[in-house]
């Protein structure tokens, strides 16, 4: 990018905890069309009140992408053109035509652990999560949540 990388304006273990947030969206809320059986993928939908603006902004491991919707003015987009709806069938389509490896991941950061919740693992940042419950020490090698567990069956 032009000027090179921007101030860091979160911890490390911080920024993986709303990652890791923000994949449900994905895995089963409003963007969940979005999903891809194998490929990392995050993101927030939005909608302003009385549909006049819609919005996603997702990302994957190597681009973010963000679709925005509406008019100049104030007119409605329509009864139920909410961002999972008008914004996001763009997004899809924008990131079906970049290059997206399988099974590729975010990384990890040091500043944050994986820990087991509900048959499944979430991010958190290290230092804040209770010593009864942490994983054993980092390795390099836990286990990462499996694609496809949840919402949308074994992968």
């Amino acid at each position: 990018l032009p000027g090179g990388p921007g101030k860091q304006v979160l911890p490390p273990g911080i920024a993986y905890e709303l990652a890791d947030m923000l994949r449900e969206v994905v895995n089963a809320g409003t963007a969940r069309r979005a999903y891809r059986k194998g490929f990392d993928r995050a993101g927030k939908t939005g909608t302003t009140n009385d549909f006049i603006d819609a919005w996603y902004i997702g990302f994957t491991p190597r681009y973010t992408v963000a679709v925005w919707v509406g008019t100049d003015g104030t007119s409605s987009l329509g009864p139920s053109e909410t961002g999972g709806r008008a914004a996001l069938p763009a997004w899809m389509d924008i990131v079906s035509a970049l290059e997206e490896v399988e099974g590729e991941r975010l990384p990890i950061p040091s500043e944050a652990v994986l820990v087991p919740w509900e048959n499944q693992w979430i991010g958190l940042p290290r230092g804040q999560v209770p010593a009864s419950i942490l994983p054993i020490p980092r390795t390099g090698k836990e286990p990462l949540p499996l694609f496809g567990a949840g919402a949308h069956g074994p992968s």
